[in-house]
């Protein structure tokens, strides 16, 4: 007795699509024949579909399988309890299965899953916990229940087994496959076990060669097609059969495309549609079984004219011109159409061009799904500025010598409410930075800033060495007035470091400038992006030595109408030489004559 008849829910599907009308009468037949014949029992499942519409509901005809049903459930009921009181644990095992294969022959859903559990949890043979396994994965094929299916396969796939269940599973898991569009998975499966199925239980044999074949017409390359489908005995048995399948596979094979076509559209109309697994995915099948012949046509040939390509499919020349044009859009034909000349151009994919591109998406799947742990990044080009920045932020304003002990620890508590940071005073901070106020009306005064101390020994080189010997253990510094650093520019420096607002080119200069005074000269950041502000900017990448950028300011000033070549001191750049000038007379001609 088959448990889950996977046919009982086709024919209901076939009842309930007003499309398939022209069927309903033999669904119905066999719907009502196939009730009957698991031993009057099914009154579950017999309430399910009256209730549905697909049947209309016999009164005498459901009190008849009311009573069969209560008599056997009252017989396994009482076999189980007295398995229970005398018996051993084997025994109890047996009862349970035997009740819970019952209630799955039934179409009770929710009481054959949790009896087929408890059977499960009850039963220490190997094989026998993969059938159940198996039957909980029928019902969720038979149900629909997806979420089912998923566990109960991988519970199988743990347990093992010997070779006659694995070769089931594979059949279980093949099915399950092709009704979630998975295609090449559950063809490869179920080609694997075409040559010894024995999950005739889940699927008559003349059905599984014809889902074979259908699913691995998509995933096979043309010669394995002929070797694995179209020479394959078992296939060529049951093809005779279904004449529409062996005419689809011929034709593909052989590229006859305008029979393909016709073949296609038959085998649409009378397996795909009326197919309760396949229904779902019925337009995919076929667009991608068009794009599979363009695709095999347009390989042979450079260069084909539409009136050739109309012709060879049998199609007008506007169906083929507005498909083709659809998937060439969408990148699944590598080809061009010249509407002037009617003609379409192959393109032959570079197989490099496919790896890298390969590579570019997997790579970028793999960062997002990554959790990234550093916060900042090298970069080697200025057009890169806004993007990161550098690890070595800390290491010019934070250099041992400027590490000290600080007072603020026997401040008043009022003292130290007025002098914290509004913003930048975290509670959990590990470390106070002591910075001086630049304000006029406040000069003099201090402004206390309590961050976390793993910031600082992450992009602070000197920070890091001091813990590394044992340097200091107070967590608190005092940034000197001599580093000319104050608090807008270590608030600017923060709100980067804390990921608050990122550095673009867009950026304020006065911004940039405070960024590139507080941080090292191996960070390479320069404000060379404000054209208005170049004089300045080029002192500041003098005086903090950011050389790998500050040709590009001196290329602007040098293209200005205002530049001298003998402009020795810049404003603010004190440490410019003012008996050499910044660029020599040839360079200042030669910028010159390039402009």
């Amino acid at each position: 007795m088959r448990l889950c008849n996977l046919t009982l829910p086709q024919h209901v599907f076939v009842l309930l699509s007003p499309s398939l009308k022209h069927l309903h009468n033999k669904a119905r037949n066999e719907l009502l024949d196939g009730i009957k014949a698991d031993r009057l029992e099914m009154v579950p499942y017999y309430r399910l579909v009256t209730s549905s519409g697909a049947l209309v509901s016999d009164a005498t005809f459901l009190d008849e399988m009311e009573k069969a049903n209560e008599e056997e459930l009252n017989r396994l009921d009482e076999w189980l309890a007295e398995a229970e009181k005398t018996e051993g644990e084997s025994e109890i095992s047996d009862a349970l299965k035997a009740r819970a294969n019952h209630l799955t022959r039934t179409g009770d859903r929710e009481r054959a899953i949790v009896a087929q559990k408890l059977a499960l949890e009850k039963n220490p043979g190997l094989g026998s916990r993969i059938d159940i396994s198996l039957a909980l994965i029928r019902i969720g094929l038979f149900f629909g229940d997806n979420a089912l299916i998923t566990a109960n396969l991988e519970k199988a796939e743990n347990l093992g087994g010997d070779w006659d269940r694995r070769n089931r599973l594979k059949v279980h898991r093949g099915l399950h496959s092709v009704s979630i569009r998975q295609f090449k998975t559950g063809g490869e499966l179920l080609l694997d076990a075409l040559s010894t199925l024995t999950a005739t239980e889940l699927i008559s044999y003349t059905d599984f060669v014809s889902l074979t074949v259908i699913v691995n017409m998509l995933t096979l390359k043309r010669p394995d097609l002929k070797k694995k489908l179209i020479t394959t005995p078992d296939v060529i048995s049951v093809l005779p059969e279904l004449p529409v399948l062996g005419d689809l596979v011929n034709n593909l094979y052989d590229c006859h495309y305008a029979k393909l076509f016709v073949a296609l559209s038959t085998l649409e109309q009378t397996y795909l549609l009326p197919s309760r697994l396949l229904s779902p995915h019925t337009r995919y099948y076929v667009r991608e079984m068009r794009i599979l012949a363009y695709s095999q046509l347009l390989e042979s040939y450079r260069s084909v004219t539409l009136e050739s390509l109309s012709g060879a499919f049998r199609v007008s020349v506007d169906f083929i011109d507005n498909k083709l044009s659809r998937y060439i859009a969408n990148g699944r034909l590598h080809c061009t159409i010249d509407k002037v000349h009617r003609i379409v151009e192959t393109m032959r994919p570079s197989l490099k061009n496919a790896q890298h591109e390969e590579v570019v998406k997997q790579g970028d799947i793999l960062l997002n799904s990554m959790q990234i742990d550093t916060m900042f990044a090298y970069f080697d080009d200025a057009i890169n500025v806004g993007r990161c920045l550098s690890t070595a932020i800390f290491t010019h304003i934070l250099l041992p010598a400027a590490i000290s002990h600080s007072d603020c620890g026997v401040m008043a508590d009022s003292q130290l409410e007025a002098c914290r940071h509004p913003i930048y005073w975290f509670n959990d901070g590990s470390v106070i930075v002591k910075v001086s106020n630049n304000q006029a009306d406040e000069q003099g005064s201090i402004v206390l800033f309590r961050i976390h101390g793993c910031l600082l020994r992450r992009y602070s080189k000197a920070v890091l060495e001091q813990y590394s010997q044992g340097g200091w253990d107070v967590p608190a510094m005092i940034i000197p007035l001599a580093f000319g650093v104050h608090v807008q520019d270590f608030t600017a420096l923060l709100v980067h470091v804390y990921h608050d607002t990122p550095l673009s080119l867009e950026a304020p200069f006065q911004h940039v400038a405070a960024i590139l005074r507080v941080s090292s000269p191996e960070h390479r950041l320069s404000p060379f992006a404000h054209p208005s502000h170049l004089e300045e900017a080029l002192s500041l990448t003098l005086r903090y030595e950011v050389t790998s950028v500050s040709i590009q300011p001196l290329c602007y000033l040098v293209m200005s109408n205002e530049w001298s070549p003998f402009l020795w001191r810049l404003p603010g750049n004190e440490l410019a030489d003012p008996k050499r000038p910044l660029l020599q007379s040839c360079d200042h001609n030669r910028f010159r004559a390039a402009t």
